[in-house]
Order: structure tokens, then sequence, then C-alpha cells
């Protein structure tokens, strides 16, 4: 049996055509069809923002009471940002068992924001694609408390001050890219294409070098470190359980 837009149901009596005109094109069946198409367009919608996009805003929201008030970044910094067991700075920076998470959520500046959530949007969409939204999230989540764990490692030895940014779990995206997709080539500062393995590979050994030599700069190359490291182990992992380019864990 098949339907023909122009001649209606073919090989049918013409009772069961009534009958299946009167079930299949009432009014509420337009309106249900309606409905569905809307509700499947939100979710495309929300697809495509997804949790790249969502933590996009979150960054963003946190650092605006930085932008307007220095009460705020002051209460911030010594509250929500990565202080080192050993710390650098004199005053109220002491380590709080809740700040390897949420320093991750932190940035010292609206540059140091914008560089971050580019990198975040360039690498994330596709990695979110491919595993969806909750996967994505996990292994942001554990790269961002890797990054953090091993600042802290480090601060026994250097005494770090206070650290925030999203880095260390961007770098964790970078890592599990690796074996996610490493003959992809990104376009080193905006114009040089190079294969994504062998630039990771040679910002590991930087990262790690400039940390062990606490050639640091202000920037948290021990967190980058441990970020790309935790990031490649957990992608490793889905692929030796051949789950990498699923959405299952």
């Amino acid at each position: 049996m098949s339907y023909d837009p122009n001649n209606g149901f073919k090989n049918m009596s013409d009772e069961k055509k009534e009958r299946l005109k009167n079930l299949l094109f009432t009014e509420e069946y337009h309106k249900n069809q309606e409905k569905r198409k809307t509700t499947q367009k939100r979710k495309e919608k929300i697809t495509k923002f997804g949790v790249v996009g969502f933590i996009i805003v979150i960054n963003t929201l946190i650092f605006l009471p930085q932008w307007f008030s220095a009460s705020a970044t002051l209460w911030m910094y010594e509250t929500l940002g990565q202080s080192g067991i050993i710390s650098g700075h004199t005053g109220n920076f002491s380590f709080q068992i809740w700040q390897p998470f949420t320093s991750m959520w932190m940035h010292g500046g609206f540059i140091h924001l914008a560089i971050n959530m580019f990198v975040l949007w360039s690498f994330g969409r596709s990695m979110q694609t491919t595993w969806g939204n909750k996967k994505f999230l996990l292994l942001y989540v554990l790269s961002g408390l890797g990054s953090s764990l091993l600042m802290l490692l480090f601060s026994i030895i250097y005494a770090y001050p206070v650290g925030v940014g999203a880095s260390g779990a961007i770098c964790g995206l970078m890592g599990a890219m690796v074996i996610l997709q490493p003959d992809s080539k990104v376009l080193l500062f905006f114009f040089i294409p190079v294969k994504i393995k062998p630039m990771i590979i040679w910002f590991a050994i930087i990262s790690f070098l400039l940390a062990v030599t606490n050639f640091n700069f202000g920037i948290g190359n021990a967190a980058h470190l441990g970020g790309l490291v935790v990031g490649y182990l957990i992608a490793q992992y889905w692929k030796e359980k051949g789950n990498l380019y699923t959405t299952f864990i």
C-alpha cells in the first residue's frame, strides 16, 4: 500500500480510504505534527549549542563580577581560586578542598577568558558531536581536576601563587584529540597548518620543561601538562574499551 498526495491511497476500497482520511488528516493530527516539528527544531538548536556553549556561558557569567568589582575579584581569588599548598601569596590565600573544581571556571582577565573560550569553541564542537554532551563534560571536568592537582603538587616545591583558568581542562581536550583525530590539522598562530599530534607532543614537552624549571611567566604550565596527560589517558582508555567514537563511556 502506498500513498500519493494527488490520488490518495492506492489499492484500497473507498470505505477504507475515507476511514484513513478521517483518522490521519484531522485538525488534531495536523496540530500534533506541528508540535513534533517544533520540538525537533528546538532539540536541534540545543544540540548545536550543546555543552560547549553552556561552558562558555558559565565561564563568562562567573567572570562578570570581576569586571565590575575589585572587592568581588579579591574574594573570588581567595575563596574559589586554586591556592597552592604552600602559597606564593600572603594574606587569606589558603588551599580549600573545593578549589581544584571552582578554579577551572575563573579567569584572570578578559583576554585570558577570550583566548580560552575561543580555543574551547574551536576544539570542542567536533568532539561534542562525536561524544555527546555528557561524555564531553566528563572528560572536560576530569581534565580540569587533573590539571589542578598537578599544580598542587608543584606548589609544594615552588610555592605557586593562586591559579585560575579553564586552560587545564581545555588542554585535556587537546590531549584527547591526539587519540580521537591524530591526523587532523589546526592553524598554528592562525595561519600555519600543522598536524595536531606532533603539535601537542611538542606542547607537552615545552610545558613539562617550563614547569620543572619554574619558568612560568605567569602561565600555569603544570596545569597545562596535567590536563594534557589526563585527557590523553581517558581517551586512550575509551579507545581500548572500543568506546572512543561513541557516546557511551
